[in-house]
């Protein structure tokens, strides 16, 4: 008896540990390349290039919308691990996603506008900062700075909207935000500015 509780008690240890590496496994797989293209698509409507994703999410409420049929993930305790990468499609229709969206289109030319001028920047994890008021007067200053804190603020709900919708795990929040900062950083007009991990700031040529 003692030797079936011993063999039943090695299987069991032995099952969890191969569950723990399954997960490690499985986690490495973050959908970048379709949070690549989501970024895209949204940067695209945000600065008016094309109309990249539904104006009314009615739309596109479809069945397939609500789920992600083409996303594979396993629930493990309280992590998410992703079994797939490539062929994936990113849902940008929630109401949430759509209202945050449309403002950061209204938005988008005052920031435009100083970008050229060289006094805010976009930087590696997504967001803005201001990077010099040189030449700017009192009440400039301080349309830059609710500029840069409302977008900021929309930029922090775009991120965790695209992560609710889409079952990627809240720990992979930053991930999504190196993605918006690389596609931020390829899409800069010259004369514009980007800030490097190592908190240096770059001029786009």
């Amino acid at each position: 008896m003692r030797d079936y509780f011993r063999k039943h008690a090695v299987l069991s240890i032995f099952g969890l540990f191969i569950a723990g590496c399954a997960v490690i496994t499985v986690n490495i797989y973050f959908p970048t390349e379709a949070v690549q293209k989501a970024a895209e698509e949204i940067l695209n409507e945000i600065e008016g290039d094309e109309e990249a994703v539904p104006s009314n999410p009615i739309d596109s409420l479809a069945p397939q919308s609500s789920l992600l049929p083409s996303i594979r993930t396993f629930v493990l305790g309280n992590q998410i691990a992703y079994a797939g990468n490539n062929d994936i499609d990113i849902n940008l229709t929630t109401p949430a996603i759509r209202k945050v969206i449309a403002l950061m289109k209204s938005r988008n030319p005052k920031i435009d506008a100083f970008k050229e001028k060289g006094v805010i920047g976009e930087t590696f994890n997504g967001k803005l900062e201001i990077r010099d008021y040189n030449g700017l007067g009192g009440s400039e200053i301080r349309t830059v700075k609710q500029l840069v804190s409302a977008e900021n603020s929309d930029r922090d709900l775009l991120y965790k909207g695209l992560a609710d919708a889409n079952n990627i795990s809240a720990a992979d929040i930053n991930r999504i935000e190196d993605v918006f900062g690389s596609t931020h950083k390829r899409r800069l007009k010259s004369g514009e500015w980007y800030k490097e991990k190592n908190g240096e700031w770059e001029k786009k040529n």
